[in-house]
C-alpha cells in the first residue's frame, strides 16, 4: 500500500516541479543563503487542507550535495501546522538536475506546528491567506 501511495505522489508531483515560472518567492533566511518558494498554481484544497509544493533553493551546495529541495506538504490553516508528505532533493538550483526522493520520517510524516516569527510561519501565513482569506 505504501508503495502505491509513493508512486501516486511521484506521478502527481514530477510534471509540476520543473516549471520554474510556477514558483512564487515567499521568503529568504536571515543571511540570504536560502530562498523559499511555493507553487500556487498546482495547489489543491481538500477538506480544508492545502496540498502544495514548497521549494527551498540554496545559494551553496549543502553537505549532502543538494542545491535545492521540493517538499510536497499538507497545510492545516485551522491548527496552524504542516505535514511533509514527500521530500525531493536536487543537485541543481530551483528543483532541477539529478534528484533523490525520500519519505518523511514516520509512516506519513508528522505534523509540525509553526512558531511565530519563523520562515515556516511566514510560508504558512502566505498559503493560508491565499486560500482562505
Amino acid at each position: 500500500m505504501r508503495l502505491y501511495k509513493i508512486l501516486f505522489l511521484l506521478m502527481f508531483c514530477f510534471p509540476f516541479m520543473a516549471k520554474a515560472s510556477e514558483w512564487v518567492f515567499v521568503a529568504s533566511n536571515e543571511d540570504y543563503t536560502v530562498d523559499f518558494y511555493v507553487n500556487y498554481s498546482q495547489a489543491r484544497v481538500v477538506n480544508e487542507y492545502v496540498y502544495i509544493y514548497r521549494l527551498k533553493n540554496l545559494k551553496e551546495v549543502d553537505e549532502w550535495g543538494s542545491r535545492s529541495s521540493v517538499n510536497y506538504i499538507q497545510a492545516d490553516c485551522n491548527q496552524y501546522r504542516v505535514k511533509t508528505l514527500l521530500y525531493t532533493f536536487y543537485d541543481g538550483h530551483m528543483g532541477t538536475g539529478e534528484f533523490e526522493v525520500q519519505n518523511p520520517a514516520g509512516s506519513n510524516g508528522d505534523w509540525n506546528f509553526m512558531a511565530m516569527g519563523t520562515i515556516g510561519a511566514q510560508l504558512l501565513d502566505d498559503i493560508c491567506k491565499r486560500f482562505f482569506d
